[in-house]
């Protein structure tokens, strides 16, 4: 009987002996934010918010107070002179509720930022849709960045201070790695008969010994018992 525990637990062994792609992927933490959100603001315009990271990583997650219709795109831009400069480093898209709440947008590939470097969150509201943050009278709220608006050129908004948002960051052994980073090659180890990386061979092994430990457990639950 002991043998047939054993098979399941040598696959589950093997199995975890893959490379920490194949695994699961901690999600970012927060890392920045302006959670002040008592007025709103929608245009046709392009609208920014830029932020300054705290930690280097991947950025994975943004949340931003939205209200509306439609599709929302964000993009995760570099700065020059604090305005974004149409690099975008990660892009993705939400669509809001008709009340006010924070709308989660995640990237499927991640930004790679930097700490101390500033970044915007670029995005366009439209006509059907709000975001909401701080009016531009009020007491600066998030100091490391600032709300803005494309008129032409960026400027500062001249209605918001900052916008509600928060953003996530995961370290270098957190999250999906950055798609604006190329990953050094990836030792494969000796191939398996088939040709294929040993990371599959020990994959199909892992598989084969689960399979086979079930199978040999069900065989010797049904050998009937003879009795001198």
């Amino acid at each position: 009987m002991r043998r047939h525990v054993l098979a399941p637990m040598a696959g589950l062994v093997l199995l975890a002996l893959l490379p920490g792609s194949a695994m699961a992927l901690t999600p970012g933490d927060l890392d920045q934010q302006s959670n002040l959100v008592g007025h709103s603001l929608g245009s046709s315009a392009d609208q920014a918010q830029t932020f300054t990271a705290g930690k280097t990583g991947a950025l994975d997650d943004v949340e931003l107070y939205f209200n509306g219709s439609g599709t929302i795109t964000v993009t995760i831009q570099t700065t020059s002179g604090g305005l974004p400069t149409g690099t975008v480093l990660a892009t993705t898209t939400a669509t809001p509720g008709s009340s006010p709440a924070w709308l989660d947008f995640a990237f499927a590939s991640p930004a790679s930022v930097t700490s101390g470097v500033m970044y915007a969150i670029v995005f366009n509201t439209g006509v059907a849709a709000a975001l909401w943050g701080t009016a531009n009278t009020d007491p600066d709220n998030y100091a490391a960045g600032q709300a803005l608006r494309d008129s032409g050129t960026w400027v500062a908004s001249n209605s918001i201070g900052d916008f509600g948002f928060r953003t996530y960051v995961g370290t270098a052994a957190e999250g999906t790695p950055p798609s604006n980073v190329t990953a050094p090659p990836t030792a494969t180890g000796a191939p398996g008969s088939s040709g294929e990386p040993a990371s599959l061979v020990l994959l199909l092994a892992g598989f084969v010994a689960i399979s086979g430990g079930a199978l040999a457990a069900l065989t010797a639950r049904r050998r009937p018992i003879y009795r001198a």
